[in-house]
């Protein structure tokens, strides 16, 4: 009974940190954090562009911050979940297999995760005014680049990993069809979101933004799918305890 109290607390929690995490996600995907971004002027060099740039990350860092911590939680809640749901699945060593994807994909995203705080935080980093402001922009632009460049392979591989883990507790954990369909719908829709985030790092495709779905995609599982696949989670534990141990 402790574990499947202690079940039911992390998927309270789970929810609470996914709706935190989804709710900045969103309104930066869709631009609508505080205005939208604002853009470089028309025919404005490369070191008026870098300075509009890095005044949006300042203003944006806020809704970075909250929203990288409650994805720390996230994956977690992700992990520990993973660890517990093996008491609660069939399968035998397949039940191993998902506590691994799940607790790998916690490490990494959570590394992501951190990363992404570390980044955003020096992207709103000014520069000295001491005659040497070209190069600074152009050389910090550049060191952004290589941190968010990981941060995105990372977090891909955790989004990517989640999916997995939750397809296959979709398949050993007995709590209802519907929870085993939306575990399913899960994985999906982050494996999707993941593959498109790695055509746009690979391939530049003019007017159509792949990261922005990407997110959007991912937003919505983690804001509204993955809420709802903890609760029914909680509430049908005891079923599926019942279900592994016949």
């Amino acid at each position: 009974m402790a574990d499947l109290r202690l079940l039911r607390t992390l998927c309270w929690t789970l929810v609470v940190a996914a709706i935190v995490a989804a709710i900045p996600q969103l309104l930066l995907a869709l631009n609508i954090w505080a205005g939208g971004p604002a853009e470089p002027a028309a025919g404005a060099n490369l070191v008026d562009q870098l300075l509009v740039y890095r005044a949006n990350d300042q203003e944006i860092f806020g809704a970075a911050l909250v929203g990288g911590i409650a994805s720390v939680v996230v994956f977690l809640m992700v992990g520990l979940i993973g660890v517990l749901l093996r008491n609660f699945a069939t399968g035998g060593s397949a039940r191993d297999v998902m506590a691994t994807l799940l607790v790998v994909a916690a490490v990494v995203g959570m590394t992501s995760q951190l990363l992404n705080i570390a980044v955003a935080q020096a992207a709103t980093h000014g520069y000295c005014d001491c005659g040497f402001k070209n190069e600074e922009l152009i050389a910090q632009d550049y060191a952004l680049s290589v941190g968010w460049t990981i941060q995105g392979w990372l977090v891909n591989a955790a989004v990517a990993l989640v999916g997995v883990g939750a397809a296959v507790a979709g398949r050993l954990v007995a709590v209802s069809p519907t929870w085993r369909f939306l575990s399913y719908a899960i994985a999906v829709l982050l494996i999707f979101a993941a593959a498109l985030r790695l055509t746009a790092m690979l391939i530049f495709l003019e007017g159509l933004d792949l990261f922005q779905i990407a997110d959007v995609v991912a937003g919505v599982a983690l804001g509204v799918l993955v809420p709802i696949w903890a609760i029914m989670l909680a509430r049908g534990a005891g079923k599926a305890r019942e279900s592994a141990t016949a």
